[in-house]
């Protein structure tokens, strides 16, 4: 008989837990305003990228639990598992895969500065009729919120907010868009602190005039040191 290791466990928990995952991804990215196809392809390239970086110095385990706190998907170490969860979910969706439209997508949204429609009203979204970065494009649709859960959010002690399930969306996307690597301009901390740990980096407001609906302007991804130094010397 074979033992029933933590790898078989976690062979057979996994596509359940993929399953339920692609499902809540669905149904978030049904929500934005901005071109779904574009986004759910980006969403698993970056997360594909980030665990490809951090799992070489890094437990499997850990990977998982912050795709479990942050809502995120787990990605197989067998880049066959990959492409299979793409291709279903190309199935579920309609989606297709191709290379070149995605990229003329990308050059459309950085050069043509098209104003883009919000779903909700029908109008242009003022935040997103002028050029702004690819990522801030990607960080706004996976972030935004309705003025409800604004009003609901802001009602929040300061520190109650930073434990709320939409900060920690908010932290996902920048861990994501920045490989969970300090942005601090002379941080000097060695590449295996990085890891997008609650205990060794943070997501540092400059701005809180929006906070519950905060741009990629208004964040930045610092580690202690380096987030540390910024109240310090008042950029907070």
């Amino acid at each position: 008989m074979i033992p029933f290791t933590f790898y078989r466990f976690e062979t057979l928990l996994l596509p359940v837990v993929a399953a339920e995952c692609r499902r809540r991804q669905i149904d978030d990215f049904r929500a934005v305003a901005v071109a779904y196809a574009h986004w759910q392809q980006t969403f698993f390239r970056r997360a594909w990228l980030f665990y490809r970086a951090q799992y070489l110095a890094h437990y499997r385990l850990i990977w998982e639990a912050f795709c479990a706190a942050h809502h995120l998907l787990p990605s197989d170490p067998l880049p066959e598992w990959l492409e299979q969860a793409w291709a279903a979910q190309r199935e579920e969706t309609g989606l297709r895969e191709h290379e070149q439209f995605l990229e003329a997508q990308r050059v459309m949204l950085e050069q043509a500065f098209v104003p883009l429609a919000d779903q909700r009203t029908g109008s242009a979204s003022p935040d997103l009729t002028h050029p702004l970065h690819f990522d801030a494009l990607w960080f706004r649709s996976v972030t935004r919120t309705t003025p409800e859960e604004q009003a609901r959010l802001r009602a929040l002690p300061y520190e109650d907010y930073l434990q709320s399930p939409r900060w920690r969306q908010l932290r996902a996307a920048m861990m994501l868009l920045h490989e969970g690597r300090c942005q601090g301009e002379r941080c000097h901390a060695p590449d295996d602190s990085w890891y997008g740990d609650e205990n060794l980096i943070d997501v540092h407001h400059l701005s809180y005039a929006r906070v519950a609906d905060e741009r990629y302007e208004d964040v930045r991804l610092l580690c202690h040191r380096c987030h540390e130094k910024a109240h310090e010397v008042g950029l907070d």
